[in-house]
């Protein structure tokens, strides 16, 4: 309810609703369900969903279009932060994206349920928040006062720029806090497309302004103003990667002081020095933070001092090793791993001799890993509690007869004495404490931990015994749902048992327990803190003696957990934001699913030799999957011992992607010998299927083929009956097949594997393109994929998708070796595409990536046409000013590249029968310039014709007569100021008509005339039908009939509208994805 009331009072807010960046709150009802009465809020529908899903919908959205979302996002932090409210919770998630009837997208925040109202605050007063990592900032760790709030905003507001970057893939370092915040510097060897440098400028500033570690340095005033707030938006941002943004000059000169400007201007001249990696050699800025975190890692693991030195050489191994922000190398990963170690790094130091046994298994090396016991849980610091160590009991039973509050409150988590006796396995101290406060053997702190269970965590089997000797219940479970079982984890394998005896209760067994955020990741190294029962905790951790301890007191593998931690009293309490709490897949994972997923076969035997159940076959035959209520099993007669709509059968989790560290980390120079054992384990038992491994229909081939696991494959191949599902996609997977993925991932070995298997070289996607599309659309080209695709079907060079050729598609890429190559296995660069109104691929890059490289390469070709558009007759001339029609942005700003590229054309096609082309309602490329509004576009375009002596007074036409309107009659049309661009001010108004009295000049000069004017020139020459069509036309009366008469004729000639042909056709090929999207 609390939640409810800050939503509404946010939204309410006379400061706020009426934002164009906050979501609209249309209606608060009330209805029942299930004789409760709830509230609902109504909200305006959002058509394209949450920015996560947005920039994970097919294909990556551009750059500019990025841009502006990144805008509307700040611009509503702006709106918040001045109505003096904290989100609190940005996130992708937290913002939903909407598309215009013009094709602009725009961007608004929503959930406020974490809101902070700043008013309500006394100014000093600490204040406790949760959030979602990795959004939320790191000063978190600890309380902030009033002052600092808004600086958490900024970070979460970078870290989601981050991830839009980055097309939502939150890959493992995505998902920890970074080590150091995204910097400029790194090595320069990525990609080659290029991002526009005015984008880059925006992109670079917000993350400069917003990811800065330290608080008060952070700041989105200065990048609003770059965007020219409150003065315009940010428009002609079409859907080209290369559309530059407004004039950085000009927009900071609307609304920021010589001062601000300066500084500006000095930052940006350090940006461009050499020693910072320059974002702009990119084609997507994924692989660009890719590199700057292995910089970041690189620069901290060299310092000297440095105490996070340790933890970037453990992860920099793990890049090198997996190949992740560079080149993959295993000697180096091994180098920066015995770095850490020799730093201390106590995980580096355990997994060491198992990585060095799967790197050199020639060497012979003892396996101690897993006869060594690993703590999980560090210490705490001493300095961070108000008792020194060093002191006696009596000492502290003396500062507490002065201070009573500190033996129940030594922290902020309320640890009282008992707690922190137990945590640093005081003995002495713990029995005076408890014979001095018998009462607070039970004590919980904020998150409902017992003394007891804190001894359990960090494994002081001294504290344990004497709590429970003393009469500690060892039954109790805290508020997250941890109980002293399920830190047995925490102890060494020869004591368990006896402990396992004092900590066990069958509910304590069944208990779903959270995992806390602050408890070190080592999940890499195969030595995670799960969250569930005590028995996902045990399988997880490879502790075999704690599962048979279990497994003896029938604990169930193939049952999840109860719910039982208690999130109003954490949230409450201010720390839900520390603790991982799970969704629906977490809840489905079992703790067979765990042994299987790190193929370990050891624990996969042990836990169906005590199974009760045994997995009947996989019937198929639901349509629709039935819900999943944790702790209680539907039925098994899926095979899954759950019923969930991702749902995996045991082989399926075999299939898991598991990085090459962790598979090393695991299982040392045994890693080959353990996935072929576990595939012989689960293909032996009832109910496991290669064809069928989820219950979306998913194949083990197509999911180990998106684990980019070649071992896998590999064994898959030679594995009987693989051959039936080289063929087989999956729903919801946008009809990618095996072959398809193999080249997504860039992985020849795959791609040779998969063919010579018998895979279908010419297999194609829902969206008909095939594994060709996939390679010259790629983001780092591999020639070699595209040359043994062709040399095993030639005919891939000419096969068209839905929406484009493999031509086109690289060419668009700027893969211009892969468009060559393409050429000489005969593709034609004049083929037509597209599922109505088909264009060439020179149209393409004309009309949407407005890119002078690609038009370069193009135009060098000798036999390519000018006619680009053939249904709709438009020329080369004409393309470059198709994105203007699309995107109604009336002409406030022009990309630069179009000028350049109309120069470029102009080099092959300057005749004057090439610029009085018409298109099929007759206008010319002069019609299209004045339409657009593109005054430079406009002069050159009047320059040439001025050259050969073409018509600048050639009239449009209906029903095939040159009878409508001149270039400057278009430009007159275009003269009353929008609505829109009213809306944004004088300032925006007075640009237009400037914009419009410089065409109307630039007309006239050239000798441009209007159509009554040019019509008294040609009355002679006109035939009696052309004349009547004129007076049409000219009269008010008839006017609307004759212009509704050429529409319909101009309809019929070009068709339906591209857009809903294309989706029609989407629909008719692709149901299985039409009804995932609907269910």
């Amino acid at each position: 309810m609390d939640a409810l009331v800050r939503e509404v009072q946010v939204l309410t807010d006379p400061r706020i609703r009426d934002s164009p960046e906050i979501i609209d709150l249309l209606q608060l009802v009330w209805e029942y369900e299930h004789q409760v009465l709830r509230s609902v809020l109504v909200f305006e529908f959002a058509n394209c969903g949450t920015l996560t899903e947005f920039i994970q919908s097919g294909p990556a959205q551009s750059l500019s279009i990025k841009l502006l979302l990144c805008f509307d996002v700040l611009k509503g932090l702006s709106v918040l932060h001045e109505a003096g409210v904290v989100h609190g919770d940005v996130k992708c998630d937290n913002v939903v994206v909407f598309q215009g009837k013009n094709g602009s997208f725009s961007a608004k925040l929503i959930d406020f349920g974490f809101s902070i109202f700043l008013a309500e605050l006394e100014p000093g007063t600490p204040i406790s928040q949760s959030g979602t990592m990795p959004f939320i900032a790191p000063e978190w760790i600890v309380p902030i006062e009033r002052d600092g709030l808004v600086y958490t905003d900024y970070f979460s507001c970078g870290m989601l720029v981050w991830q839009m970057l980055s097309d939502g893939k939150q890959d493992s370092l995505f998902s920890q806090q970074p080590f150091e915040c995204p910097q400029k510097e790194a090595s320069k060897e990525a990609c080659r497309r290029e991002i526009d440098e005015n984008l880059w400028v925006y992109y670079n500033s917000i993350l400069d302004s917003t990811l800065d570690p330290i608080p008060t340095q952070r700041n989105i005033g200065h990048v609003l103003a770059l965007f020219g707030h409150e003065q315009r938006c940010v428009p002609n941002l079409t859907t080209s990667v290369a559309t530059p943004v407004p004039d950085l000059e000009a927009a900071a000169s609307e609304t920021q002081s010589a001062m601000a400007k300066r500084e500006f201007n000095n930052a940006l001249d350090e940006r461009r020095s050499p020693q910072f990696l320059d974002l702009r050699q990119f084609r997507t800025p994924a692989p660009a933070l890719h590199i700057q975190i292995v910089a970041s890692l690189e620069r901290i693991s060299e310092r000297e001092g440095d105490e996070r030195a340790a933890d970037a050489s453990s992860t920099l191994a793990q890049c090198h090793i997996n190949g992740f922000g560079t080149e993959q190398s295993d000697d180096d990963g091994l180098d920066s791993l015995s770095e850490a170690g020799s730093r201390g790094h106590r995980i580096a130091s355990f997994i060491l001799p198992q990585i060095r046994a799967a790197i050199h298994p020639e060497q012979d090396r003892e396996d101690v890993s897993s006869s060594e016991f690993f703590r999980l849980v560090e210490l705490p610091r001493a300095d961070s509690y108000p008792l020194n160590l060093s002191d006696t009991p009596d000492q502290i039973l003396q500062l507490i007869s002065e201070n009573d509050e500190l033996r129940r409150n030594l922290t902020w988590r309320q640890d009282s004495i008992l707690h922190w006796a137990a945590t640093f396995d005081l003995d002495e101290h713990l029995s005076r404490f408890l014979d001095a406060f018998p009462d607070m053997i039970n004590a919980q702190n904020v998150v409902g931990e017992t003394p007891l269970i804190c001894a359990a965590r960090h494994g002081n089997i001294n504290s344990v015994m004497i709590l429970v000797g003393s009469g500690a219940d060892e039954n109790q479970i805290s508020f997250t749902g941890e109980t002293a079982l399920h830190w047995l984890v925490s102890f060494p394998d020869d004591i368990v048992t006896g402990l396992g005896h004092l900590f066990y209760n069958p509910l304590s067994s069944v208990s779903y327990a959270l995992a806390s955020e602050s408890t070190p990741d080592v999940a890499a190294a195969g030595l995670g803190i799960v969250l569930g029962t005590p028995l996902h905790r045990a399988v997880a951790l490879r502790r075999k003696k704690i599962v048979e301890f279990l497994l003896e007191r029938k604990a169930d593998c193939f049952f999840p957990g109860l719910s039982m931690h208690n999130v109003v009293a954490l949230e409450g309490a201010g720390v839900a934001g520390k603790y991982q709490f799970p969704d629906a897949n977490d809840m489905a994972l079992l703790p067979i699913h765990i042994a299987c997923r790190a193929h370990d076969n050891e624990m996969i035997e042990l836990l169906l030799r005590h199974g009760s159940l045994q997995l009947p076959t996989w019937t198929g035959e639901k349509g629709q999957p039935r819900g999943f209520f944790l702790g209680f099993r539907m039925d098994r007669d899926d095979g899954l011992g759950c019923t969930n709509l991702r749902s995996r059968s045991l082989l399926g989790y075999a299939c898991d992607p598991i990085s090459r560290f962790s598979q090393m980390a695991m299982h040392g120079s045994r890693q080959k010998q353990a996935l072929r054992r576990t595939f012989e384990l689960l293909l032996s038992m009832q109910g496991q299927d290669l064809a069928k491994v989820a219950f979306t229909g998913m194949s083990a081939l197509l999911a180990a083929c998106e684990s980019d696991d070649t071992e896998l494959v590999l064994h898959i191949l030679s594995l009987p009956g693989s051959s039936s599902i080289l063929e087989q996609s999956c729903l919801g997977g946008w009809g990618m097949k095996p072959l398809h993925v193999a080249t997504s991932h860039h992985n020849i070995v795959l791609v040779k594997a998969l063919l010579d298997a018998g895979a279908d070289a010419l297999a194609e996607r829902s969206s008909g393109e095939t594994a060709m599309h996939m390679c010259a659309g790629s983001l780092s080209p591999d020639e070699d994929i595209a040359r043994l695709l062709l040399s095993r079907a030639p005919e891939l060079a000419s096969m068209e998708s839905y929406w484009e050729t493999p031509f086109a598609t690289a060419v668009r890429n700027h893969d211009f070796n892969c468009a060559s190559l393409l050429l000489e296995y005969g593709a034609d660069p004049n083929q037509l595409f597209g599922p109505h109104a088909p264009t060439t691929t020179l149209f393409q890059v004309l009309s949407q990536d407005e890119e002078l490289d690609a038009v370069q390469f193009l135009l060098r070709l000798p036999n390519i046409s000018s006619l680009v558009a053939p249904r709709k007759k438009w020329t080369a001339l004409h393309a470059p000013f198709a994105a203007c029609f699309r995107y109604d942005y009336y002409g406030e700003s022009k990309p630069v590249g179009r000028v350049r590229i109309i120069k470029e054309l102009l080099t092959k096609w300057d005749s004057k029968s090439d610029l009085e082309a018409r298109e099929i309602k007759g206008y010319t490329p002069l019609h299209f310039a004045c339409l657009s509004r593109d005054v430079k576009a406009t002069n050159v375009i009047l320059e040439a014709m001025e050259r050969v002596g073409a018509d600048v007074n050639a009239m449009g036409d209906y029903f095939g007569s040159p009878i409508w309107k001149t270039p400057l009659d278009l430009v007159e049309v275009g003269s009353a100021v929008p609505s829109e661009v009213t809306a944004r001010g004088l300032v925006a108004v007075d640009r237009y008509n400037e914009t419009t009295n410089e065409l109307r000049r630039l007309v006239v000069d050239a000798g441009g005339k209007s159509q009554i004017a040019t019509l008294n020139d040609k009355w002679s020459g006109l035939s009696f039908v052309e004349r009547l069509k004129a007076t049409l036309l000219i009269n008010r009366v008839t006017r609307f009939f004759a212009v509704l008469g050429g529409r319909l004729h101009v309809f019929w000639l070009v068709g339906f509208d591209d857009v809903k042909a294309r989706l029609r056709l989407w629909t008719q090929s692709n149901p299985d994805e039409v009804y995932y999207r609907r269910s």
